[in-house]
């Protein structure tokens, strides 16, 4: 099956994906190409299920992956592939004194 568009939005993230699920019924992969953007990274992991690690930040994400499964099987722990991820003016919340805060 070929995903031609995939969009969804949302108050803090917009999502648009296309792809592919192939295989027979008992072997089958997604590839999925995801695109993510948002006004407010923290408000994006909040929304992702990482409440409370960053406060702010414009981002825009790619993620090109592929996992086991149906599309329906989609979860973030499943993915095998690459993340490319830019955000401009945030900030780590509860970053202890030494190397986190040059980070």
């Amino acid at each position: 099956m070929r995903i031609d568009t995939l969009t969804s939005h949302s108050p803090n993230v917009t999502m648009n994906a296309h792809g592919d699920w192939t295989g027979s019924a008992k072997d089958n992969r997604t590839h999925l190409a995801i695109e993510l953007s948002a006004q407010n990274l923290g408000h994006m992991m909040d929304a992702l299920g990482f409440p409370g690690l960053i406060d702010g930040g414009a981002t825009h994400a790619t993620i090109d992956a592929t996992f086991a499964g149906p599309p329906s099987a989609f979860a973030l722990p499943k993915l095998d592939g690459l993340l490319s991820i830019d955000v401009a003016e945030g900030r780590i919340l509860d970053v202890h004194p030494g190397a986190g805060r040059i980070f």
